[in-house]
């Protein structure tokens, strides 16, 4: 009674030939099935018999040995939706197979794809179990099709319920956010809860759970009435409706299981960030990240050519290079039309180059939000988002909200890309409400002429033409950047992994940086330390941190974290703080070309709650150990800062100080077990290069 395997003991490189060699359909007998998939880091066997129905009957870590499926089983089994009224769930009253299946690889990938006919309803479920090559982790979704001849509409939608824990219940700790925020074992990850992580106190063993439905539409419940962890859509707050037709497919959103160690080289801080980037994201960062300017403060929407010209070469003395035009070089919001007011030339001549060195280019797009005058309103008021009351919806003063789960997605697309072609553009930054926003206004589209039955409907239906928009895009411009801005996504502050499969950049936050009063760079590292294990950082660009502001050492060190982004009036930089920038800038993106900074972060010092009295910093790792370690003295009396990476690798490393280039010769045990870096006299931001011997 089984179904094909691999075994633990092959090596990677074995792997892909031999599970070529060896896929087979499985073996039944007793009407009992069973199938392994195994690659050498962790082990699933998924089992389905007509008394039972489908479970998983082991899920283990290899390397440790550790079983984490709980033997109390849930009723859930797998998977859990209504269709109509109906509740299909994995369980043998529910389901039966549907022919045969067999474990396959795909990629550097091994798959099953396991097709099943529900009992009760005209409904054909695949589900989808995907192992990436080299990670203990497992990611699952499902494909649901009307087999019919009459519309159904989906509700209540789980596509993953495991009984699984890494421990026993007292032993269990939890984390929520972005997987760094201490919980109960028992709670409901809503929105902001984007990495889920269980872990057992004794022995750091644990499991994280990524979640990919986008926005308001995630939910990810933990413990609670039954066992183990559920990765579903909403469905109070935010109540999940797909119709679906006769012979139509919907695809979920998927979920992964991650295993980890803590104080291991499988620390999340080391298998987080490389997970997500390899098995989940678009953007794989293969190439290090523009460093960019733009131009929306101080200026606000209404900068001009004549203004751009002296902030653009000292942005390019500073060292950047990507020019975005952010709102107001458009004469109507909506329109691909120059305001003759401030850009009378276009903006061909802007992004002519008006430096030595030639800027990448980027531009703002508005894609839901337009005005009443623009075209597409004026033309197509009928593909308008509207409320309750039956009445266009606004938002902000600025303009209506059309729907994008209308005919109006399409004009939406070819704007954008008529403008991606008019200006050879490297990146777009699209911003402005859908019918999810950040400004209390209600959701959903009450229009019943739309793609939508319902404005339920029409919540799911917007994040899928968000997806259908950056894919699109993506095909006609492959090396596009898209930046799906918080405001486009839905809430202040979010990147969840359903922006980051579709899009490459997430235009974070607005932080106020005028003044030294303001918030400033230590809000933006707050924003990055928060979110740094659980989304790869190159994504997330966090505004609005002034170039001409000193000190500027502080700015730029920061910036090194994330997708670095800059404003202001660069004017009124001093040219010696402009080339003292430039020398920093360069030596990053030497040492980024060279070694792949992308595959760690690690918060240090007092980052759970960034402070002025008391310091902070991160680093950012190869697996090699080579990187980057940047250290904020802030305002803190410590006579040095304790650096503790862990799982960090051995062997010998320099490490050198950017700003006297002296040297520091260590173990990477030392750094493993923690090293004290001195403070005291020392300049308040320390960049230290780490480079093995």
């Amino acid at each position: 009674m089984h179904g094909t395997g691999i075994s633990s003991n092959l090596s990677r490189g074995s792997l892909v030939l031999l599970l070529l060699l060896t896929s087979s359909p499985i073996c039944a007998i007793g009407q009992a099935h069973q199938w392994t998939l195994d690659n050498g880091e962790v082990a699933r066997v998924i089992a389905f018999d007509e008394q039972t129905g489908l479970t998983t009957s082991s899920w283990r870590s290899v390397k440790t040995g550790t079983e984490f499926v709980n033997r109390e089983r849930s009723l859930c089994r797998e998977f859990q939706f209504k269709a109509d009224d109906i509740v299909i769930t994995g369980s043998a009253q529910d389901i039966r197979l549907d022919g045969g299946s067999e474990v396959q690889h795909h990629g550097s990938s091994i798959r099953l794809d396991l097709p099943l006919l529900a009992q009760k309803a005209p409904i054909r479920i695949v589900v989808h179990y995907e192992i990436p090559k080299a990670f203990a982790g497992v990611r699952q979704w499902l494909t649901l099709e009307n087999i019919g001849n009459k519309p159904i509409t989906l509700r209540n939608l789980t596509f993953q319920c495991e009984s699984i824990q890494p421990g026993p219940a007292h032993d269990l700790i939890a984390f929520g956010n972005y997987g760094e925020e201490p919980r109960e074992t028992f709670f409901t990850g809503r929105v902001n809860d984007v990495a889920v992580l269980v872990e057992s106190a004794r022995t750091g063993e644990g499991l994280a759970v990524l979640n990919e439905a986008p926005g308001y539409l995630r939910r990810t419940e933990v413990g609670g009435w039954e066992p183990g962890i559920r990765a579903m859509y909403d469905t109070d707050l935010f109540p999940f409706e797909r119709r679906l037709d006769p012979h139509e497919k919907f695809e979920t959103a998927a979920s992964s299981v991650l295993f980890y160690r803590r104080q291991t080289a499988n620390d999340p801080h080391w298998l987080l960030p490389e997970y997500v980037e390899e098995v989940i994201a678009h953007n794989k960062n293969e190439q290090q990240p523009y460093w960019i300017y733009n131009d929306w403060e101080p200026w606000n929407g209404k900068v001009t050519d004549a203004m751009l010209k002296g902030v653009i070469q000292r942005a390019a003395d500073m060292g950047l290079n990507l020019l975005t035009i952010d709102e107001g070089w458009e004469k109507t919001l909506g329109d691909n039309v120059t305001s003759p007011e401030r850009f009378p030339n276009g903006l061909k001549p802007v992004f002519a180059a008006q430096s030595p060195d030639a800027f990448k280019r980027g531009l703002w797009l508005p894609i839901a939000l337009v005005s009443k005058t623009s075209s597409a309103y004026r033309e197509h008021p009928e593909w308008v988002c509207r409320g309750r009351d039956g009445k266009p919806k606004e938002s902000q003063g600025q303009g209506v909200v059309m729907c994008l789960a209308s005919p109006y997605k399409q004009l939406a697309l070819d704007r954008v890309s008529q403008a991606v072609r008019e200006y050879g553009l490297n990146y777009v930054k699209l911003d402005l409400t859908t019918v999810f926003n950040t400004y209390g206004e209600e959701p959903g589209c009450y229009e019943t002429n739309h793609d939508h039955a319902s404005a339920a409907e029409s919540t799911v239906r917007i994040y899928e033409s968000l997806n259908w928009l950056a894919n699109s895009l993506h095909q006609e411009f492959p090396d596009l950047l898209i930046d799906y801005t918080f405001e486009l996504w839905g809430e202040k502050h979010l990147i969840d992994y359903g922006l980051l499969r579709v899009a490459d950049l997430d235009w974070l936050s607005n932080v106020k940086d005028h003044t030294p009063e303001d918030a400033g760079p230590l809000q933006v590292r707050t924003l990055l330390y928060q979110r740094g294990m659980a989304i790869p950082t190159e994504d997330l660009l966090i505004g609005n941190m002034q170039g001409e502001i000193s000190p500027w050492q502080e700015r730029i060190a920061t910036a090194m974290g994330s997708a670095p982004v800059f404003l202001g009036d660069l004017s009124s930089l001093s040219a010696e703080n402009a080339a003292s920038s430039r020398t920093w800038i360069h030596r990053f993106q030497a040492l980024r070309q060279r070694v792949p900074l992308n595959q760690s972060f690690f918060p240090l010092g007092s980052w759970r709650q960034p402070r002025i009295t008391e310091w902070d910093g991160f680093g950012r790792f190869a697996r090699t150990g080579e990187g980057l370690i940047v250290v904020f003295a802030n305002e803190s009396h410590d006579a040095s800062a304790k650096i503790a990476i862990p799982g960090f690798p051995a062997g010998h490393f320099q490490l050198t100080d950017w700003t006297d280039e002296s040297h520091f010769n260590i173990e990477g045990s030392d750094l493993s077990r923690g090293w004290e870096l001195p403070l005291s006299g020392k300049p308040a931001v320390r960049i230290l290069e780490v480079t093995k011997q």
